[in-house]
């Protein structure tokens, strides 16, 4: 497991987790008040994947960069943050080709325990900067675009929007990777 993959898991466990039921027991659309699961010390948090994943490759252009770790590009979905290795490979004006997983995840506790941790997120074979976030939503619109919480800040990703599938306060992994457009 990479760096930054321990510390984005360390980082969203300690956060505190909220969830939904799973999506077979919700009714059409998103629910008013998704279930809040409290986490408390000696527990652990688990993410288990509630839906198919959303995936997208689109070309874009940078917009932004921050010193945090994240690069804002726009394209004709619309403008997204996204997480990368470093703000310096890449500057105003560059295309670039995005890569994004998105899938819903439910949060289970469970006693923590020193045998093996949860198994890692799958890796992406190609070149570029990796990245992988569990974080709540924050937002939706109906471009298809939602806003995730995340230890840097909120990050915007697109995804497929469909009444209940991404709801605001529930959970979503997303793996994104960035790279220079061919």
């Amino acid at each position: 497991m990479t760096t930054l993959a321990r510390v984005l898991l360390v980082a969203t466990l300690l956060a505190g987790c909220a969830t939904r039921p799973p999506a077979e027991e919700m009714a059409a659309g998103c629910p008013a008040h998704p279930t809040e699961t409290l986490i408390l010390p000696g527990e652990q948090a688990v993410f288990r994947a509630t839906g198919p994943e959303d995936r997208s490759v689109t070309s874009a252009h940078v917009t932004g960069t921050d010193l945090r770790g994240t690069i804002t590009v726009e394209s004709d979905r619309g403008p997204v943050e996204v997480w990368i290795v470093d703000t310096a490979h890449y500057h105003f004006g560059d295309r670039v080709e995005i890569s994004m997983a998105v899938r819903a995840v439910r949060v289970e506790v469970r006693p923590a325990s020193p045998a093996s941790p949860e198994a890692p997120p799958a890796e992406w074979s190609e070149p570029g900067d990796h990245a992988v976030v569990r974080g709540r939503i924050l937002s939706a619109d109906p471009r298809g675009t939602i806003a995730v919480e995340s230890p840097r800040g909120p990050v915007r990703i697109w995804a497929t929007i469909e009444p209940g599938r991404y709801c605001v306060r529930n959970w979503v992994e997303a793996q994104t990777r960035v790279r220079r457009a061919p």
